[in-house]
C-alpha cells in the first residue's frame, strides 16, 4: 500500500472515530458490548481453553461476567495456543521478559 493510500485510510479512520465520539452514551456502550461479545465468540470458537473458560459469559452483563485471566494462566496456556483462522495464522510469537525476569510469549501480527 502506497503512502497516499495509507494517509487516505488514516483520514477515513479518524473521521469514523470522530463520528463515534458524538454517539449517545447508550449507543457507545452497546457497541462495546457487541465488540466484546464478538471477541468472546471468536475466542470460544477457536480455542478449547477459552470455550471452557468463557462458558459463563453473559453479553447482558458484559465484562463483569468474564473470568480473571492472570499472567500465570496465560504463561501456562501459551504452549496450547491454537487458532486456525487466517487472522490468527498471521501472527508470530515473540518472547519478552517482565520486570521480575519471567519470560512471557506474546503473539503479535506479522507483516508491516
Amino acid at each position: 500500500m502506497g503512502r497516499l493510500a495509507v494517509v487516505a485510510q488514516a483520514l477515513r479512520h479518524a473521521r469514523a472515530l470522530a463520528e463515534r465520539e458524538r454517539w449517545p452514551i447508550e449507543r457507545r456502550e452497546a457497541r462495546k458490548r457487541e465488540r466484546l461479545t464478538d471477541l468472546v465468540r471468536h475466542a470460544a470458537g477457536h480455542s478449547a481453553y477459552y470455550r471452557e473458560a468463557l462458558a459463563g459469559y453473559d453479553p447482558a452483563v458484559g465484562a463483569g461476567s468474564l473470568p480473571e485471566l492472570s499472567k500465570a494462566t496465560m504463561m501456562e496456556r501459551a504452549s496450547t495456543r491454537s487458532c486456525a483462522t487466517s487472522a490468527c495464522a498471521a501472527t508470530r510469537c515473540c518472547a519478552t521478559s517482565s520486570s521480575c525476569g519471567t519470560t512471557t510469549s506474546i503473539w503479535a501480527p506479522t507483516g508491516p
